[in-house]
This record gives C-alpha cells, structure tokens and sequence, in this order.
C-alpha cells in the first residue's frame, strides 16, 4: 500500500493540475460536481503515472458503498449513510487510500465529521482531504490529515513558488 507522503503528492500535484488547466471552471463558479470530476481525472493519471499498484486501485466520486451495504457512520444524530465526493479505493476491499470532500467554498461541520470517522474503522482511509475550491480568492485552502497529523494548506492560483511547490502551510 502507498504510505502518506505518496497519497498526499499524488492529491497536490492533482490539484496543481486543476489550477493549471480547468481554472476556468473554479472562477466561473460551474457546479461542484463538474469541478471534482476534474480533480478525480487528474486524481486517477497521476495515480497510474506514480504507482505500480495504481492500476489496481479506483477513483471514484459519490460512491455510497461499502461492499454491498451503504457506506454509514454513526453520529449524534445516529447512523448517516454518506457519499464522499472522491475516493481513491479499492473496491469491495478495505484498501483504502483516500477520500476527498471538496466543496466550491467552505466545508461544514457534517463535512468534516465525515472525514473524521473515514480514517477510523471499518473504513481506516490513509489519509483524507477537505478542499476548498474558493472561486473568489487567489488560493485554495486544503486540510490534509492521516491519523496522527493534520496539515493545512493555501495554494495559489496564479503563482508558483519553487521553493513551495505546493502551497504553504497556514
């Protein structure tokens, strides 16, 4: 399996590539929906290009499944059956290396629960992401965590720092 530092160069130089290529789409405020499936197709070449196993796992969006149940977890409110917005998985297996909510502005509370239980059992993803896609601001905001480090991130759309070259952290 990927360790940490392979998923997380693999999710920011994905999104490197969304700035560089389908800006368009973030500033010009397109559905959510459109915007992921952009990230998820960068997702998905830079998962084959970096990785020999790459091929053996999928990216998904939406997916609502865990085996043949609901993909669910329980909260204060009791049990919620959840649909992440892009997943790197393999199917009907507990491999899981991703999950990504990414939202045109700012995550809610739900989101970031979601996310939160996604990296404990049953489901125990390597690492999950919270982007925030920003169309009014220079930047995109970007939470990373595992299940002993969270890193918070600005990366720019317009400007390339080589010293940086994925942002910086807040």
């Amino acid at each position: 399996m990927m360790d940490h530092e392979g998923i997380r160069s693999i999710l920011l130089r994905s999104i490197r590539k969304l700035i560089e290529k389908d800006l368009f789409l973030v500033t010009n405020k397109v559905k959510e929906e459109c915007i992921n499936h952009r990230l998820g197709v960068y997702l998905e070449k830079a998962l084959l290009s970096s990785y020999k196993e790459g091929p053996d796992y999928n990216v998904d969006l939406e997916y609502n499944k865990n085996y043949t149940n609901p993909k669910e977890i329980i909260t204060d409110k009791g049990e919620l059956r959840i649909r992440p917005d892009i997943l790197i998985h393999k199917r009907n297996s507990f491999e899981n290396l991703l999950a990504v909510e990414a939202k045109k502005l700012y995550p809610s509370r739900y989101d970031r629960e979601k996310l939160e239980h996604l990296l404990k059992p049953p489901y125990n993803y390597e690492v999950t992401a919270l982007v925030s896609y920003l169309p009014e601001r220079e930047y995109m905001k970007v939470t990373i965590r595992t299940k002993d480090k969270t890193d918070e991130l600005k990366i720019s759309k317009f400007e390339h720092d080589k010293d940086e070259p994925w942002g910086r952290n807040l």
